[in-house]
């Protein structure tokens, strides 16, 4: 029996160390935030990275895993059930999965962390407040994604230097406005009839009340986090303090958010009608 071939030394390695990082960091970096396979389906987003390098040895595996976790922004998504029961009002099958699937040994190298909150029920089910007034979702299945992205930032709290929460609802809007087309319903006579409000607000408000979400975010060593909404026709992005999210919380700085886009696409109707009466009037 002959004994095993010993694996040739990558010529990687006898470049100084120094140079290898910047090897690394040339081909591991991208300078759009990683996204899961679904989440880039609607964006269509590619990145020019080379991960194939973490499998060409251990000590380069090593050496390069730091520079890809920590130097990236990773972007995290809800993972809807792949097979859901058309018996459900919901999607109480949900796992609570998300995308990318980020291990535990590799989060606390991660520094740069976007968390889109929005939960997209097929069916959304609502429960009235005690006094009549407001409203809370019913989702299993959001509840399942926000504890996990507790956990995220229970693994992050340490090493997280930069944190943003994203609403992106343009695949959502997409869907829903393809799907009235197809029940024949005039969604061009308003391109608000593919946002359901509530349907938006769904994740942000199990946030809002999920005690281990709002302790995890608390412990994380950040003093201002980013906030942004991606629609259709327009998006919003800013920055608010963490002790704000935590106060105020994240339904009424994403309903800041639909107020202002509402005045905006009325100033935008307005602005046209002008438009067309000074063309009468020529």
């Amino acid at each position: 029996m002959s004994a095993l071939q010993p694996q040739p030394r990558s010529y990687l390695l006898s470049i100084p160390p120094e140079i290898r990082s910047q090897i690394y960091i040339y081909i591991l970096t991208s300078s759009l935030p990683l996204k899961g396979p679904n989440a880039r389906k609607f964006t269509g987003e590619t990145y020019d990275i080379h991960t194939s390098i973490l499998r060409t040895s251990q000590q380069i595996h090593a050496e390069a895993r730091h520079v890809f976790f920590s130097r990236n922004t990773f972007h995290i998504t809800s993972l809807p059930h792949q097979h859901p029961s058309p018996e459900t009002d919901d999607d109480d099958q949900g796992s609570g999965a998300f995308e990318p699937p980020l291990q535990l040994k590799d989060l606390p190298l991660v520094r740069s962390l976007q968390l889109d909150l929005v939960y997209w029920p097929r069916r959304l089910r609502t429960h009235t407040g005690s006094d009549g007034l407001g409203w809370r979702p019913l989702s299993i299945s959001a509840e399942r994604y926000v504890s996990s992205l507790s956990f995220v930032l229970g693994a992050v709290k340490e090493s997280l230097v930069r944190l943003k929460f994203v609403g992106d609802v343009r695949p959502y809007m997409y869907q829903d406005v393809a799907m009235g087309e197809a029940d024949g319903k005039d969604a061009a006579e308003d391109e608000d009839e593919g946002l359901d409000v509530k349907k938006m607000l769904t994740g942000f408000h199990v946030a809002d009340t999920n005690s281990r979400f709002r302790s995890a975010l608390g412990e994380v060593k950040v003093a201002e986090v980013g906030m942004r909404c991606d629609f259709l026709d327009s998006y919003f992005e800013f920055g608010v303090e963490k002790d704000v999210v935590l106060r105020s919380g994240l339904v009424y700085l994403v309903g800041q958010v639909l107020i202002a886009r509402s005045e905006a696409r009325m100033n935008a109707v307005l602005r046209e009608l002008e438009v067309k009466e000074g063309d009468e009037e020529e």
